[in-house]
């Protein structure tokens, strides 16, 4: 297959029914990073079709469900990675630098304290063909996204959030007659992004959490019953001021 035309697209049910429909010369990638890795084996002098079975393998050697041997569970990554950032999952406001440490350590005592729900939910964001360090040497880069979501118990004006940290793991392999072989982890696993921000119940949702009830419907951070209260509140010292003023007028 000779591609012509890329298409690019983080919508995994759209880039697999474009797959299935095996368009000419038409290749759907689900990212640019992921485009950019089919760029770079082809200039590495491996042919279309070769480099676009690569990189189907190397997805299947990183993480494959039910396959022991593929790399996410032969190397226990997600254990290492829960214990070697077990501070950042678990304090997603530790600090404004979520890549820094210092704040984690020692956290100041006017933090939230924000409480996680549940587990996190984990997602391979896909692997990508990043160089070869020598000529039978190939070097590939595996993201994980962990997605955790917190609230505050007591406390109705602060919303819902969603901490969603991405890693990624380096690793190399050679290859023979076009499949992957034996792959290898460089440490270390690299904390690459992570984000903490208000979420809505739709978005909590696309990532398998249902949002706390009290606090399912929010705007800005407020809860809509605290704004339907403070409105009410400022209607009532209306009609008080205006008959207020009334009062006077007559006297």
């Amino acid at each position: 297959m000779r591609i012509t035309c890329a298409f690019i697209s983080d919508d995994a049910l759209l880039t697999k029914a474009i797959e299935r429909e095996k368009i000419d010369n038409l290749k759907p990638f689900e990212s640019v990073k992921n485009f950019l890795g089919h760029v770079s084996l082809v200039r590495s002098k491996i042919d279309q079709e070769q480099a676009i079975a690569l990189q189907a393998n190397a997805q299947k050697t990183f993480c494959e469900a039910d396959n022991p041997s593929s790399i996410y569970f032969r190397d226990k990554i997600d254990e290492r990675i829960r214990n070697q950032f077990s501070l950042v999952l678990a304090h997603p406001n530790a600090s404004k630098d979520y890549l820094g440490i210092s704040a984690l350590i020692d956290p100041p005592s006017t933090q939230i304290a924000w409480t996680q729900m549940g587990q996190d939910k984990t997602f391979i964001n896909g692997t990508t063909y990043s160089g070869r360090p020598k000529s039978n040497v190939f070097e590939w880069k595996s993201r994980l996204l962990y997605v955790g979501l917190f609230q505050v118990f007591g406390n109705a004006y602060l919303a819902p959030q969603l901490r969603k940290t991405t890693f990624e793991i380096t690793w190399t392999s050679r290859i023979k007659d076009s499949t992957i072989a034996d792959p290898v982890v460089q440490d270390p696993i690299a904390l690459v992004d992570t984000q903490f921000s208000i979420t809505t119940a739709e978005e909590a949702k696309t990532y398998g959490f249902e949002m706390p009830i009290q606090q399912s419907n929010v705007w800005g951070g407020f809860s809509l019953a605290n704004i339907s209260d403070a409105l009410q509140g400022l209607s009532s010292a209306s009609v008080t001021a205006a008959a207020a003023k009334k009062d006077l007028a007559n006297k």
